[in-house]
């Protein structure tokens, strides 16, 4: 069995990817910052018991991610896939600069 790990997979395209690769039959080890996202992951745990790991994981959080590492190390020994998908929505400062540079 192929194993991913997902992050912000509680909702729009974190969910998406962790439906899609449930139902490819990998298992999908679908992380969520809080709570209420959970519960949408354990909607899919229930459709597809053996292939959704539901896992509390806040990215910012040290604990968390020790935590998520634990888990899977004991489920599994390797990763196939990580999909960084959880963003920090911080606004702007109000004065954005270019980040993109060409050239040598």
């Amino acid at each position: 069995m192929n194993d991913v790990l997902i992050t912000g997979a509680a909702r729009g395209l974190g969910l998406a990817l962790a439906r899609t690769f449930s139902e490819a039959g990998w298992r999908v080890f679908a992380c969520a910052r809080n709570a209420s996202d959970r519960d949408r992951l354990q909607a899919l745990r229930e459709q597809r018991p053996k292939l959704v790991v539901p896992i509390r994981f806040d990215v910012t959080s040290d604990h968390d991610r020790y935590r998520a590492r634990q888990l899977v190390e004991h489920e599994t020994d390797s990763l196939d896939v990580l999909l960084n998908n959880a963003g920090i929505n911080a606004g702007t400062s109000g004065n954005p600069k270019p980040t993109f540079r060409s050239g040598p």
